[in-house]
């Protein structure tokens, strides 16, 4: 039976090989474990948060002031860009301005009631009229009608 037993149980000298080396690896993983969270530990302590508590503010006031002044230059931008929108509408609209018309010559004549005269059939001979000019006003009787291509009304 005592070489029997032997068989089944391991030998002492084999078991405690065999745990040295379990011991070695475990604590070579821990070693290393340990360094590379010594590595990490280092390059965080390194941080310049970390050297100068200040500098976590001073990093987030300058991004705020670069935000501020790309925000000035964009609103200086479309300021500029509405306002030139704005000069060129202005433009075409005082170049078809019933007033600006009559400074290049132009006149509206209107009936009594300031309706305007478009045609000669909706005025009579001896009516009196005013007549807008681009400096002022005139009132006028009309003396007589002729239509474009045809003969004298009276």
């Amino acid at each position: 039976p005592s070489n029997a037993a032997e068989l089944v149980t391991p030998d002492q000298i084999a078991m405690k090989v065999r745990l040295s080396h379990m011991e070695a690896a475990i604590a070579g993983g821990m070693e290393r474990t340990i360094n590379q969270s010594r590595r990490v530990l280092q390059l965080r302590a390194q941080h310049r948060v970390l050297r100068s508590p200040t500098a976590y503010f001073e990093d987030r006031r300058m991004v705020v002031a670069n935000l501020q002044q790309r925000l000035g230059q964009s609103m200086t931008n479309r300021l500029g860009a509405a306002r030139s929108l704005f000069l060129q509408k202005t433009g075409k609209l005082e170049a078809l301005s019933p007033l600006k018309v009559l400074t290049r010559g132009y006149a509206i004549a209107t009936d009594e009631e300031g309706h305007a005269l478009r045609q000669i059939a909706t005025v009579a001979v001896g009516q009196v009229i005013a007549i807008r000019l681009g400096d002022g006003h005139l009132k006028a009787q009309v003396l007589e009608r002729k239509k474009k291509h045809g003969k004298s009304k009276f």
